[in-house]
């Protein structure tokens, strides 16, 4: 099932074309298992290794990972990107501690 939009004006349509079930399935779910930070610092980009995030296959995990969701916890710490080649999520509203173990929920 597609959701149609909402239009609002002429020529002016926001939404539309998005499964709902994209935005339903990962919906306050918390990613698994919890992965530890390594990356030597404390900072907004945390080092994630797993050796690979495509070996992972708890659902949801790291590759479900996406801007605009928000560090399990940490509700102000939002997600702005991922990078499953780098291994590293960077986040607004906080900083990743180095050695700590870490989830992220969506939204």
């Amino acid at each position: 099932m597609s959701a149609p939009g909402i239009r609002i004006g002429p020529g002016i349509t926001i939404g539309g074309g998005i499964g709902i079930g994209q935005f339903g399935a990962f919906y306050n779910r918390a990613t698994t298992p919890s992965i530890q930070n390594v990356a030597g610092t404390d900072g907004v980009t945390g080092f994630f290794f797993t050796g690979s995030w495509a070996a992972l296959t708890e659902v949801p995990n790291l590759n479900d990972v996406q801007p605009g969701w928000y560090v399990t916890g940490h509700p102000s710490w939002e997600v702005v990107s991922t990078d499953p080649v780098t291994q590293t999520i960077t986040i607004n509203g906080g900083a990743f501690l180095s050695g700590e173990f870490y989830t992220f929920t969506g939204i």
